[in-house]
């Protein structure tokens, strides 16, 4: 068989690649603006500037925040499992107040409030139990069970591991030195005060396109949360509500220190782009919040996008801004005399959200789930599992592999629900009965999913025209 000459015509330039072929995939670090280390981290906006040149791409579905932080309690001794400290669950999206994403000077993304309850969301509706359990885990502690958090940055942690009970002739069940109740001590956690983490920052919508952004200045934006409340928001406790360092430096206290942070692009090369112009969908979500109060079915009602395509409903602790137990990051709505711990047994202890009995939303003329959702939960019934099966089917993760229904309760229960939007309807009503629920203390979030159109010119390696707008 011939061999074709052009075998041997090497190309000299990237602009002779064919349409659509990539070269120099790399990550690229981009520095704060600030410093942003240690005391500084909470003094204002950090800010991560970057320009891209006319055969330059990054893809932001693939970029993501790194930070390396110390965790010690207040007088800088180490953090003992007994102390119940443990890496607030989705710990770096608790740190920051708000988050947004500029393209030539103009936002075309941003989450301005509820950043850990809409990422942390967001990563359950859209990745799979074995990346929550795998990647979630070690990259932004993901855990559903707070003591597995405690263990991480413990210096006596340990790790455990199920094993099955040994019954012994008298029928009672053995242990041993390495095992207690079906729980195996197979090895010593990583018991580190100085690690790394990963956060890929779902609460904004420009992260979750999966094509490339071409030529043009960009700027990512964050801001986080006053000193204390930001050391405050790292944490998660089991059993009393532990005070930041700041208000002292006692053995109770706790103390986080940046050390670095830095965001890291996924940039590449391609054919030249300098006078283009493009279109993308952006998928936005917007949280808010309703005390729970009065008798019987409550009814909350909520201004919604008119392009709104989906809903999801869940409840929390009205507590999560100043109480180290309850974690906004979790759907659970402990109450002050309980401990939001992830290891406690739900069917034990349950949070107010268990307490649903009966639950429904309208909107543009429908009611969701139809028939209304019959819910019960005791320490003998679980009749909770049709709802949490509906939200897989409805998030796509059902024949996928979704989180485990333990995992569900453990991170908080939340019902998702598409919806058909007329491009006109704004209004939502959450009907809702919990009989036994301690209302003072219980939020319901209504989280409305909504599309944003986002079109770009650019202009000599530049972007001279940005415009966003609801879709309809």
């Amino acid at each position: 068989m011939p061999i074709d000459s052009s075998i041997f015509k090497l190309k000299s330039s990237v602009s002779q690649l064919p349409e659509g072929q990539i070269s120099n995939l790399h990550y690229r670090q981009v520095s704060p603006s600030r410093d942003a280390t240690y005391n500084n981290f909470s003094n204002g906006m950090i800010s991560f500037k970057f320009n891209l040149g006319a055969n330059d791409y990054f893809l932001p579905s693939h970029s993501y925040i790194r930070m390396r932080v110390q965790v010690l309690k207040g007088n800088d001794d180490e953090i003992k499992s007994n102390d119940g400290m443990g890496l607030n669950m989705n710990i770096l999206a608790n740190l920051f107040q708000s988050a947004e994403f500029l393209i030539g000077g103009t936002i075309v993304s941003r989450c301005d409030n509820f950043m850990a309850q809409i990422d942390t969301l967001e990563k359950r509706l859209h990745y799979s139990g074995s990346w929550l359990n795998g990647v979630g885990k070690s990259s932004c502690m993901m855990a559903s069970d707070q003591k597995e958090r405690v263990n991480h940055v413990a210096d006596d942690g340990l790790r455990f591991q199920r094993v099955p009970n040994t019954l012994t002739a008298d029928r009672t069940i053995s242990a041993d030195a390495t095992t207690l109740v079906g729980l195996k001590i197979v090895e010593s956690s990583e018991r580190v005060n100085t690690l790394e983490l990963v956060w890929k920052i779902d609460a904004l919508s420009i992260m979750k396109i999966n094509h490339v952004l071409p030529c043009s200045d960009y700027e990512l934006r964050l801001t986080p949360l006053p000193s204390a409340q930001c050391t405050a928001a790292a944490f998660q406790t089991n059993s009393t509500d532990v005070k930041t360092a700041a208000s002292g430096t006692g053995a109770t206290n706790l103390k986080m220190t940046v050390q670095d942070i830095y965001y890291y692009i996924l940039q590449m090369r391609g054919k030249a782009t300098q006078n283009t112009q493009y279109v993308t969908q952006l998928m936005e979500t917007r949280c808010q919040a309703q005390a729970v109060t009065g008798d019987g079915l409550i009814q909350k009602q909520f201004s919604v996008s008119p392009s709104t395509y989906a809903l999801t409903t869940a409840y929390q602790s009205s507590l999560v801004n100043n109480d180290t137990r309850c974690s906004q990051a979790q759907f659970v709505a402990y109450t002050a005399s309980k401990a939001a711990n992830g290891v406690t047994d739900v069917k034990v202890d349950p949070g107010e959200e268990l307490k649903v009995a009966r639950y429904f939303l309208q909107y543009n003329g429908a009611s969701f789930p139809s028939p209304d959702a019959d819910l019960k939960f005791e320490t003998k019934t679980d009749l909770t599992r049709e709802r949490y099966v509906q939200t897989q089917i409805n998030s796509g993760q059902y024949f996928k592999n979704p989180e485990s229904l333990q995992d569900f309760q453990a991170r908080g229960q939340y019902f998702h629900h598409i919806v058909e939007n007329d491009g006109k309807s704004t209004r939502v009503t959450v009907n809702q009965s919990m009989p036994g629920a301690n209302f003072a203390q219980t939020n319901v979030l209504l989280f409305d999913h909504y599309t944003k159109t986002l079109a770009v010119t650019i202009r000599n390696g530049r972007a001279v025209r940005v415009v966003t707008e609801e879709a309809k």
